[in-house]
């Protein structure tokens, strides 16, 4: 019976071993694929340090920014105690740090008296608010960041007031710009209406000189149209004198027609017989002579 529980007894026992020795392999393999897991997925800076899954990092993380956070508490209250302590000091150094290098239109000293202006004014108005409460017992609170709150809206009233008043002088520069452009030009202008100047004063001598003849030619003219008017009334009354001649030449011809009528019908009435009749006459009578006579005065001819 002993003999046979050894045996069932080293048959559990290698049984067990085996069940270990498999489970060490079941766990180096999945340690090994692990491994080779990560091995393909390569940790980054960010998965590793900030957004880590890892305890112990977690841990230094912790660590880290309890130590900043306190630093900084350590910094804000010993920013608190100074101020307690030299309260002036403190308004004009916070006022430095915010003025010292924003661009302001003025001297050095004169930014520096700005700055100690700043905080006094911050200064006068904490201790009006304390002087309120002991009055009142109201209390007023003026904390830092009513200080910035104060120094911020200067900064952006400086700005708006500086850009209107650099708006302001664009304008007036560009006003004077154009009366200095209008003055360039009246110059040019002076020196234009000098030549135009000598230009119309040789104009109004010629003028004037072509005047003056003109006015010697209307002499002449009138001169001339006296002596035209004297000719046209010599010749007028030479054309009435000739229309009177001609009024007596028409009645005397009118008297002398029948006459010359009566002679042209006696002239028709003279035949080529009494012509030749004439001509025989070897000594015409004379009557005959002065009837010649006055034919050859009509037509001018020779006696």
């Amino acid at each position: 019976m002993a003999q046979k529980n050894n045996r069932r007894a080293k048959i559990v026992g290698t049984d067990i071993e085996v069940d270990i020795t498999e489970k060490k392999d079941v766990i180096i393999d999945s340690h090994d694929e692990d491994h080779e897991h990560d091995h393909h997925h390569k940790e980054t800076f960010i998965t590793k340090y900030i957004f880590s899954i890892d305890h112990k990092m977690i841990s230094k993380q912790y660590l880290i920014t309890g130590l900043i956070m306190g630093i900084v508490g350590i910094a804000m209250s010993l920013l608190f105690r100074l101020q307690l302590a030299w309260p002036e000091e403190s308004l004009v150094r916070l006022s430095r740090g915010f003025i010292q290098d924003y661009p302001i239109d003025c001297t050095e000293e004169t930014k520096g008296s700005l700055i100690i202006h700043m905080g006094m004014v911050h200064k006068l108005v904490m201790d009006v608010c304390d002087e309120y409460y002991n009055i009142m017992r109201r209390q007023v609170y003026q904390t830092p960041k009513s200080y910035l709150s104060f120094i911020a809206a200067y900064k952006s009233m400086y700005t708006d007031k500086l850009e209107a008043l650099k708006e302001k002088e664009g304008r007036v520069k560009l006003g004077l710009d154009k009366l200095i452009q209008g003055a360039e030009d009246v110059e040019a202008m002076k020196v234009v209406l000098a030549k135009e100047q000598l230009k119309l004063e040789e104009a109004t001598k010629n003028t004037n000189d072509m005047l003056k003849t003109l006015e010697q030619s209307s002499a002449e003219a009138k001169s001339e149209g006296e002596q035209v008017a004297g000719i046209k009334k010599k010749c007028e009354e030479d054309a009435e004198r000739i229309g009177r001649e001609k009024e007596s030449c028409s009645n005397d011809l009118a008297k002398a027609q029948p006459f010359v009528d009566e002679a042209n019908s006696a002239i028709n009435s003279i035949k080529p017989a009494h012509i030749g009749k004439m001509k025989k006459l070897s000594n015409p009578s004379d009557i005959i002579k002065i009837v010649f006579d006055c034919v050859l005065i009509l037509f001018q001819g020779p006696l």
